[in-house]
């Protein structure tokens, strides 16, 4: 055993050749600052350490030289070595190149995460290979975690990695050992490269493996002492907590997009468990969520993703809040908590329902499609169906995933069922909720097939019976909420279905046109117009008027694979000019405008204004296909229009 202090890079022993990016950390490839605050969040959670305190994350920004970055020398020599074996690769080369070029510059920016009242990560002192420690650090695809915590991949490590610009993190933690009665400090770095030669000439195929440590000697082990790289932070005598050090962090407007997703992700924990973290010098808590909510510092967001969570909050904060538990399979508290709205505020409403699981971590949302606006959120407590459903999550905790349960599975037809049960609960309590808003029928459209499509999932047996249902009015919590003006975010509907592009048998098409033998709209000379809406006095002959398209049957499928509404035709006309519009079917005579964003004919772009497809050329017998990519993701009753312009 070496006793060598610093970055070591072990051998392969002629073994696997790993490349920069591989499946744990492709996860979090897409969304870097959102993996890493849910991901830190939820493990700082689990490691609450039980003793009344609730707990507290930071997320601090600071620069240092590059040359305080300890073992800068050694590290910059291993990422030279990887640029010169892969730097002209076309894959990874442009990626090696931006890790020199990092390294090369003189001062650096780096992320502290800091969590206090927690556990820290025991087992640092002797490098237990059982140890929370040991787990973190040099474990893969498994967490040691048991039953109530929030993750259980052992994956979630990873975000810290690929949101760092050196893949390159420092752990440190001053933690106490309850079983042992000690305090144990310590702290590693950890370095996720590339495997590169070793330059052995008796063993040409010798590599390293790609991950290396900073360390104590050739055994990995960690240094005894606590890490101080950021140089306005020390830990209080007795403040138990890790430090999470990325360094190099030149994330853009990274205070608005971690607080987005603590507060998408962790919204109910905050309110129900006092958890509280600081972004910057932002401080995130029940008394500080409606300002933050209600400000400015999501501007750079899409309408609806701030619609969502103000929808949200408003299921916690707001007057009216129906709130109904149920008990699922005999033993499986969930409690629902459903909002209606009005014609006057409809555009604030999610058309959807949150589904939280313990520890309060958001894990998905469903379009449960209804003709009248509502939020809904479903709350799952720390129970059998919250382990059953906390088994089949993907890595990234946002899905249920039920393809994780292979026929072989005996657990696939209960957890088939209890979830079934436990959809069907919310869908008809937002169904009684809106039928005591209207005092008629809820017509839920495409319900009975919405698991099946949504899931791929089957049945099985019938769903369970409920145990017992209690209602009780939504709890207020005190919170300080500003006046606000009323959002008015147009277009904005529930969830889209899937389908296929072709409309084969296969595809869900949406209502549309019904296809009539009216007479063609054609006339030539243009007609009178016998009121005001095209701009004139009654009997005037405007310059310019719209003339809808009719005798047509339109589809609109919503492409899984493009993420577009692809518009399908033949037309009957000839028109040089035409426009197209998509709304949003309501109740009865009810319409409402889908902005699009963004359109393709054969791939060549559409001109678009105001949401609306302009100067849109036809010709008779041709079939169309017209792709749209809209303001909203979520499913809805769409109507096509198609006016010609004369």
């Amino acid at each position: 055993m070496s006793n060598k202090e610093g970055w070591q890079f072990p051998d392969n022993n002629c073994t696997k050749n790993f490349g920069l990016e591989d499946s744990d950390t492709e996860i979090f490839e897409g969304d870097a600052d959102g993996g890493l605050a849910r991901e830190i969040c939820q493990n700082s959670i689990d490691a609450n350490n039980k003793k009344g305190k609730q707990t507290r994350v930071e997320f601090s920004r600071f620069t240092i030289n590059t040359s305080e970055i300890p073992g800068c020398k050694d590290l910059k020599k291993e990422i030279q070595e990887c640029f010169n074996y892969k730097g002209n690769d076309p894959k990874e080369g442009r990626k090696l190149k931006y890790l020199k070029d990092t390294i090369n510059q003189k001062t650096i920016n780096c992320l502290r995460i800091s969590d206090f009242n927690t556990t820290g990560l025991i087992g640092i002192k002797d490098d237990e290979n059982d140890s929370p420690f040991y787990l973190l650090t040099k474990g893969s695809g498994t967490s040691g975690k048991t039953e109530g915590n929030g993750g259980s991949k052992g994956i979630g490590k990873y975000a810290c990695f690929v949101a760092s610009d050196l893949n390159t993190v420092f752990y440190s933690t001053k933690a106490y050992n309850d079983q042992k009665q000690r305090e144990e400090v310590g702290y590693i770095g950890i370095s996720k490269l590339r495997s590169r030669s070793m330059h052995n000439p008796n063993r040409p195929n010798l590599m390293t493996m790609g991950t290396g440590y900073y360390a104590v000697n050739s055994d990995n082990a960690p240094f005894h002492t606590e890490l101080h790289l950021d140089p306005n932070f020390r830990r209080n005598k007795g403040e138990y907590g890790t430090d999470v050090y990325l360094i190099g962090y030149s994330s853009k407007n990274w205070v608005a997009n971690i607080t987005y997703k603590i507060l998408e992700g962790f919204m109910a924990s905050i309110i129900f468990s006092d958890f509280e973290v600081k972004v910057d010098n932002l401080l995130i808590n029940k008394d500080t969520l409606s300002t933050i909510i209600n400000s400015d510092l999501f501007k750079h967001k899409k309408a609806n993703e701030k619609r969502y969570l103000k929808a949200q909050y408003s299921l916690f904060a707001d007057e009216g809040v129906e709130k109904k538990e149920f008990t699922v399979g005999g033993n499986s508290k969930i409690t629902v908590y459903v909002k209606t709205y009005t014609q006057q505020n409809e555009a604030e409403a999610s058309k959807r329902c949150e589904f939280i699981r313990y520890p309060y971590m958001r894990i998905k949302k469903l379009g449960i499609h209804a003709m009248l606006p509502y939020s809904a959120m479903c709350i799952i407590e720390n129970n059998d169906l919250c382990e059953k459903l906390r088994s089949i999550e993907d890595p990234a905790h946002t899905e249920w995933q039920f393809d994780r349960l292979t026929r072989f599975d005996s657990n696939k037809k209960i957890i088939t069922n209890l979830y079934n049960e436990m959809i069907e609960d919310v869908r008809s309590f937002i169904q009684e909720c809106l039928q005591q808003d209207t005092g008629e029928q809820v017509d839920f459209e495409g319900a009975g097939e919405y698991l099946p499509s949504e899931d791929n999932i089957d049945s099985g047996n019938e769903l369970g019976q409920i145990d017992s249902i209690s209602t009780t009015p939504v709890r207020r919590v005190k919170i300080n909420t500003p006046k606000t003006s009323k959002s008015s975010e147009n277009g904005e509907g529930p969830q889209f279905s899937t389908g296929d592009p072709e409309g084969n048998e296969e595809g869900i098409e949406f209502p549309k046109h019904d296809e009539d033998n009216s007479p063609v709209p054609n006339p030539d000379p243009k007609p009178p117009v016998d009121d005001e809406k095209h701009g004139g006095k009654k009997g005037d002959i405007p310059a310019i008027i719209k003339i809808p398209l009719g005798g047509m049957r339109y589809k609109a499928i919503y492409n899984y694979k493009t993420n577009c509404i692809d518009v399908i035709f033949t037309s009957k006309y000839n028109e040089n000019n035409c426009e197209l519009s998509i709304r949003e079917v309501g109740l009865k005579d009810d319409r409402y405008k889908i902005n699009i964003e963004s359109a393709s004919l054969n791939g060549v772009p559409c001109e678009i204004e105001d949401g609306i497809i302009k100067n849109l050329k036809i010709k008779e017998n041709i079939k169309y296909k017209i792709s749209c990519v809209v303001d909203t993701n979520e499913r809805f009753a769409s109507e096509v229009i198609l006016n010609a312009i004369r």
